[in-house]
């Protein structure tokens, strides 16, 4: 499934300081759960999170239009903002 192929207002869970534009993803997943999960190089904090919807997402990094297709459990990361998403093996 291709990230356009999810609602607009699909969740996502990721930090404050990405979802106000002040850090880049480096991490995402679709997990088993079928939830949407996008960290930068932040230490991952309850107290640190954010729930977004995609397309919140998509409007502060339009890079993530580059990812392949995921499914369940499949997770992407990257070296920085400009590098190619990879598999996280």
């Amino acid at each position: 499934m291709r990230i356009t192929e999810f609602p607009d207002n699909k969740v996502v869970f990721t930090t404050k300081s990405i979802a106000k534009g002040n850090a880049p993803i480096f991490y995402v997943s679709l997990d088993n759960d079928g939830d949407l999960q996008m960290f930068g190089e932040e230490e991952q904090d309850v107290n640190n999170a954010m729930l977004v919807s995609l397309e919140q997402m998509l409007e502060k990094d339009e890079t993530l239009l580059q990812l392949p297709d995921f499914e369940k459990g499949v997770a992407y990361v990257r070296e920085g903002k400009e590098s190619e998403w990879k598999i996280f093996e």
